[in-house]
């Protein structure tokens, strides 16, 4: 940044006055949040702003810099190729000289008429920033199981651009049993596992998006009210697909909610012994829903 900001001056950096500014770029989970002090000659201004990537900020506070101290050169730091009418000059002026006034985030980079070139579109691709994430929630799911099925689990994955990629891991139990058959009640517990492919696309604090993905199921059956009992397990695959969407907190730090449908690929049969007609056949299609909070950790 100091050297964007020298090269703009040139010769006058040596007739401007003592310069006290201050910097600093936080990261969260859909952007950077870059925070701006300066003082000059006893007069403070401060700046707080959104931005797209670390370059973005380091251009937002040269150019802050830069029109607190010499605005007649407020275009310096343009972009090569482009050119700034004398209106959008005076709006930069007037965004410096006001210490209440925010400044929006397309302030380093005003939106140009121009297309970008093929070579800028290939460098921010390269830049985009690579995630690491891991979540907790809790799950649910309406037919797999004889009833309604609770629990919680845990998501761990990475996110690159929109792309997303995790694996979620849970178990859950049915806490109402269910009636099979007279003086017979079911109880079930569900170990499931699932990898996942999504895209989730900013919309302010929030990102959502679709996603798709395959498990494995393990449904683990518990009869009780007859003479001797009984009790049978038996794993199947399933396929999903549904949405998600996140709720930025800050500091890394995402409220997370899942909500689609399971299709198992297989309907395995459950029998118990004194009970001729089957007492449980996973459904169709369950709806599964989750809610949690996920932890993003990774590049800038």
């Amino acid at each position: 940044m100091l050297g964007k900001f020298a090269a703009a001056l040139g010769e006058r950096a040596l007739d401007i006055p003592p310069v006290f500014a201050r910097v600093a770029v936080e990261s969260s989970a859909t952007h950077y949040v870059l925070t701006y002090r300066v003082e000059i000659q006893g007069t403070r201004a401060e700046r707080t702003l959104e931005v797209e990537s670390c370059d973005a900020a380091v251009e937002a506070a040269a150019l802050l810099l830069l029109i607190s101290v010499d605005p007649s050169t407020a275009g310096s730091l343009e972009p090569a190729g482009t050119e700034t009418t004398p209106a959008e000059k005076s709006e930069a002026v007037a965004r410096a000289a006001s210490p209440t006034e925010p400044v929006p985030a397309a302030a380093p980079a005003p939106a140009r008429a121009s297309e970008p070139s093929a070579t800028s579109g290939a460098a921010q691709r390269r830049r985009a920033p690579l995630w690491g994430f891991f979540g907790v929630r809790a799950s649910g799911s309406s037919s797999l199981a004889p009833s309604l099925a609770l629990g919680g689990g845990a998501t761990l994955g990475v996110r690159l651009g929109v792309w997303s990629f995790g694996v979620d891991g849970s178990i859950e139990g049915t806490p109402v049993p269910a009636e099979a058959a007279p003086e017979v009640e079911l109880t079930a517990l569900l170990v499931r596992s699932r990898g996942w492919l999504g895209l989730t696309f900013p919309l302010g604090r929030f990102r959502i998006g679709p996603y798709l993905g395959a498990g494995v199921e393990v449904l683990d059956l518990r009869a009780s009210g007859l003479s001797s009992g009984g009790s049978g397990s038996s794993p199947f695959l399933s396929g999903a697909f549904g949405g998600k969407a996140l709720y930025d907190l800050g500091a890394g730090w995402a409220l997370c909610l899942d909500l689609g449908l399971t299709v198992p690929f297989e309907r395995p049969v459950f029998l118990v012994s004194g009970i001729e007609d089957p007492v449980h056949r996973p459904g169709a299609a369950s709806v599964d829903a989750a809610f949690g909070v996920n932890w993003f950790f990774g590049s800038q």
